[in-house]
């Protein structure tokens, strides 16, 4: 059976998109980036069956990418961030984690670059729920 296949049955498609978020949102990024590197090509393929799928995780896909953008590296070694150990763990050196989050970043980019080239209504909801989101949790701190 081909990949593509599977995507023709519904269970089978809500399955795997079932596992590739989970996938993704690991706090390995050494875990999560093959994922996000197979979103960010599947993104640019434009392929029916794949943006169908797709189209239900545009929010999550912004979200994850937009926070994995962070500059990891420039933060302090005590700094108690769940992805900052995994990567502590994952790389000996300085620059092989600086070398990995450079491709971790570019992937998010593409991503985002992607979603907001072919999709600029979708990222425009999204932009504005989060706008929304913003403003409704300043009033709450103010207490208003």
């Amino acid at each position: 059976m081909r990949f593509l296949d599977l995507l023709d049955d519904q269970a089978h498609a809500n399955s795997l998109y079932s596992l590739l978020v989970e996938v993704f949102h690991n706090n390995s990024l050494l875990v999560s980036i093959p994922v996000l590197h197979t979103l960010a090509m599947s993104l640019e393929s434009r392929q029916e069956r794949i943006m169908q799928i797709l189209n239900q995780a545009l929010n999550l896909l912004m979200d994850t990418c937009l926070v994995r953008l962070i500059k990891f590296e420039s933060l302090p070694k005590h700094t108690k961030h769940p992805i900052l150990t995994y990567l502590h763990d994952d790389f000996e050196t300085q620059p092989e984690l600086h070398a990995f989050l450079g491709n971790y970043r570019r992937y998010c980019v593409r991503v985002i670059e992607t979603i907001s080239q072919d999709r600029p209504l979708e990222l425009l909801k999204y932009l504005l729920q989060q706008t929304l989101q913003t403003f409704s949790t300043i009033e709450e701190l103010s207490g208003k």
